[in-house]
């Protein structure tokens, strides 16, 4: 068997999978996403013949485009547990393989997708990495919840910017507060 299978799976398959993920929530719940009227593609990756990291994609049903279905959150990539909870050293070269496999498999497939990281997945180097030094397309990295700005700070370097942040911040500056505002990221230290 190949080292590594990146292929879609039964929903059931998925569903007992994504029951025992850390990153599982209702909304990657193949449950919740058969109330909805989206064709769903449920892929898994292997490594040997032990499933390591799930990834539900809604299609819309009349174009098979990927559609990344309003007020779902956390939307993408739920782990095992086991793989999940490797040392860093080796989560860092697990997580790029996986990523990277998934990262061209759905370039291929779908003209653009959007997905939402679980607050547990903060590593995000790999999407900031896809096609660094190229003039090929992109990752847009858009963080929207400012309890892990940062700590994306730390892990990638950069400051991070979220619409709801940066209204804070302005709000604060309008009225003058000079008070110190921790854990909000860099932009609140200038």
């Amino acid at each position: 068997m190949a080292k590594y299978l990146l292929k879609i799976v039964p929903e059931d398959l998925f569903k007992k999978f994504s029951e025992n993920s850390y990153q599982s929530t209702v909304f990657t719940s193949p449950n919740f996403i058969n109330l909805f009227d989206y064709s769903a593609k449920y892929w898994m990756f292997y490594k040997g013949d032990e499933e390591v990291c799930g990834w539900p994609i809604c299609l819309k049903k009349e174009t098979d485009e990927h559609y990344y279905p309003d007020f779902f959150y956390y939307f993408g990539p739920v782990w095992s547990k086991k793989f999940f909870l490797s040392p860093e050293h080796s989560w860092l070269s697990l997580s790029t393989n996986v990523y990277s496999e998934y990262i061209d498999k759905f370039s291929n497939l779908y003209k653009n997708y959007n997905f939402q990281l679980h607050p547990t997945l903060k590593d995000v180097r790999i999407f900031s990495w896809h096609n660094y030094g190229t003039t090929k397309k992109k990752f847009t990295i858009s963080p929207k919840y400012t309890a892990i700005i940062k700590d994306l700070e730390k892990k990638t370097g950069k400051i991070i910017l979220s619409s709801n942040q940066t209204l804070i911040w302005d709000t604060l500056k309008q009225i003058n507060f000079k008070n110190e505002v921790a854990g909000y990221g860099e932009l609140f230290n200038n």
